[in-house]
């Protein structure tokens, strides 16, 4: 799961490094600065742009239905999901102390549940799940998030990604 991980360049680029992620998972070479280069401007739109890498489909859910993310994860795929990053922040730091990441803290900008951000679960496990966190070194993954935290941090966007696109 490590090699999988993908660190983002920018302050903003947490799906494009989910992107990657879902590369090296297939095997292939992360191409971060592409997806840059052909993102429109403003803020990238989760589903829209990984479902560019193809195997991929978009689900808004609602908290009752989190066990569809399970499925697919028992199913051998992996979950690019997004999560309201102060929420997410403050977990990290209550679970795992203050984990340093070249960007600084995640920003309190947005709303009062912080920015949206991109993370990716790559396994069920016990009554949580194993994610890769673009925001931090791979020293520091994968991270573990027990489901009563993530249902509390999850803003129900989800791309269900399979290995073969």
């Amino acid at each position: 799961m490590k090699e999988w991980h993908h660190e983002q360049t920018h302050r903003d680029s947490c799906v494009a490094a989910c992107m990657c992620i879902i590369q090296k998972w297939r095997g292939e070479a992360p191409t971060e600065a592409a997806f840059h280069e052909s993102a429109s401007t403003g803020p990238q739109i989760l589903g829209r742009r990984i479902r560019e890498l193809g195997g991929a489909r978009y689900a808004a859910l609602a908290q009752d239905e989190e066990r569809t993310l399970d499925l697919h994860l028992v199913d051998g795929g992996l979950v690019v999901v997004g999560v309201f990053g102060l929420l997410f922040a403050d977990w990290q730091r209550r679970v795992y102390g203050q984990l340093i990441s070249r960007h600084g803290e995640m920003s309190r900008a947005y709303s009062q549940k912080g920015y949206p951000h991109a993370i990716v679960l790559v396994e069920r496990s016990g009554d949580g799940y194993r994610l890769l966190d673009p925001w931090f070194p791979a020293m520091h993954q994968p991270l573990f998030i027990e489901r009563s935290d993530f249902s509390n941090c999850f803003d129900g966007n989800a791309v269900f990604v399979d290995r073969v696109p």
